[in-house]
């Protein structure tokens, strides 16, 4: 994939079918990698929070669809555990 692109392309990756708001990611983070054992606490935006910046993001992977034949193959939970332990094989 990293060949088919162009030199400097910018490409988003992800999955667009899937909406996941931060706390439901963070849980999933918590309970994926550490069995659920880390509290997550959901802190509301800062009064002071731009009000034009978005709430909600969503990838458009139509570029890297187009350009590359992206297709999300590996779940989030899968490739969470994936990352968790090439980093904790790679720290050693």
């Amino acid at each position: 994939m990293l060949l088919s692109g162009r030199p400097g392309g910018v490409y988003n990756i992800g999955n667009d079918s899937e909406e996941i708001n931060i706390l439901a990611l963070a849980e999933t983070i918590t309970g994926t990698v550490f069995g659920g054992k880390v509290h997550v606490k959901l802190i509301n935006y800062p009064d002071n929070y731009p009000q034009d910046e978005p709430r909600r993001r969503c990838p458009d992977l139509s570029k890297a669809r187009n350009e590359l034949g992206y297709s999300a193959r590996v779940g989030l939970k899968d490739g969470l555990l994936r990352a968790f332990e090439w980093l904790r094989g790679s720290s050693s």
